[in-house]
C-alpha cells in the first residue's frame, strides 16, 4: 500500500500539502507517500513528507526520454536524496507512439541511471478501451487517445521485454548498483558495483553493426560475461576472462541493442558438491 496523492498535480494547487501532511500524520502503518507529478516533490509545498519522486513526463516519444532522464538526474542532486520513479512516460504505443525497442530504451537508461522504479503502460489498457467506448473520459473533448482495446494491449511486446529486464536484474544486487558512464561510451549506460559486477545497455547501433562493447577502468581479475537479449531473454555466455583496464567484447549476436553483463569471478571462493 502507496499512499499517491494528486495527480498531474501543478505548483500552488491549492490546499493539496495539507492533504499530504494530514495523511501523513494519521498513517499508524507509515505507509510510503508520494505524488504523481511532472514536477517532481517540488509540485506541492509541505513536500517534505514525500519519501520518493514520482514523475509523469508524459509520452512525446524520444524527446520524453530526454526529459525524464534530465529529471532523474535533478532528483539525484536535490536535498535530501529521495529514490526516484518513473511513474509515467511513454506508454508503449499510445498515440501510435512509443514501440518497444523505446520501451526497452527507457527501461535500461533509466534503470542503469540510478532509478529506483520505472512504470510500465500501454494504449488500450491505461484508458479501459473497448469496442464500444475509447475510454477517454478526460479532457480533449472526449477525443480517443486510440482505438486500442485493453485485450489488444495486454499483449503488445514491451510488456514481456520489460519484465525479462525486471527478471535479470532481480538476480542481481542491482539495489548497490551506482551508475558508472566512465566505463563505456556516450552511446551507452552502464551501473554496477566496482570489481564486483558490471551492467551495459547498448542500444541499436544501426544495421551491420556486430561490434563488441568496449569498456574502460576494469580492475584487474577474472571476469565471467554473457550477452543477454533484452528482446527474448536469451543468454549467450562470452565465457571467462582475465582483463585489467580496457576489453571489448565480442561481437554482439545481431545487429540490435544488447546487454552485456559482467561478473568479477572469485577464485578463493570455495566449492561445495551437492548433497547426496
Amino acid at each position: 500500500m502507496i499512499w499517491i496523492l494528486g495527480g498531474e498535480t501543478e505548483k500552488k494547487q491549492g490546499a493539496w500539502h495539507e492533504l499530504a501532511e494530514y495523511v501523513d500524520a494519521i498513517d499508524p502503518f507509515g505507509r510510503l507517500l508520494t505524488n504523481h507529478s511532472s514536477h517532481l516533490r517540488g509540485a506541492l509545498e509541505g513536500h517534505a513528507v514525500f519519501d520518493f519522486d514520482m514523475d509523469a513526463t508524459g509520452h512525446d516519444s524520444w524527446k520524453t526520454v530526454s526529459q525524464v532522464l534530465a529529471k532523474l538526474r535533478k532528483s539525484a542532486d536535490d536535498s535530501p536524496l529521495k529514490p526516484f520513479v518513473s511513474g509515467e512516460s511513454c506508454y508503449e504505443l499510445h498515440m501510435q507512439q512509443n514501440p518497444d525497442y523505446l520501451q526497452r530504451y527507457q527501461f535500461w537508461a533509466l534503470m542503469l541511471a540510478g532509478a529506483a522504479g520505472h512504470t510500465y503502460g500501454a494504449a488500450g489498457i491505461w484508458h479501459m478501451g473497448t469496442p464500444e467506448e475509447h475510454g477517454n473520459w478526460g479532457g480533449w473533448d472526449h477525443q480517443p487517445y486510440d482505438l486500442t482495446t485493453w485485450n489488444e494491449g495486454m499483449h503488445f511486446p514491451g510488456s514481456a521485454q520489460l519484465g525479462r529486464g525486471k527478471a535479470l536484474l532481480e538476480s542481481l544486487p542491482w539495489q548497490q548498483f551506482a551508475e558508472h558512464p566512465e566505463w563505456v561510451g556516450k552511446d551507452a549506460f552502464a551501473a554496477g558495483i566496482p570489481g564486483r559486477v558490471r551492467v551495459i545497455y547498448q542500444p541499436i547501433r544501426g544495421v551491420y553493426q556486430w561490434g563488441g562493447i568496449a569498456m574502460k577502468g576494469i580492475q584487474p581479475g577474472s571476469w565471467s560475461a554473457f550477452y543477454f537479449d533484452p528482446v527474448s531473454g536469451r543468454r549467450y555466455d562470452l565465457g571467462v576472462h582475465k582483463l585489467s583496464g580496457e576489453w571489448k567484447s565480442p561481437n554482439v549476436p545481431s545487429p540490435q541493442d544488447w546487454v552485456l553483463v559482467m561478473e568479477r569471478v572469485n577464485r578463493s571462493d570455495k566449492i561445495s558438491s551437492p548433497a547426496k
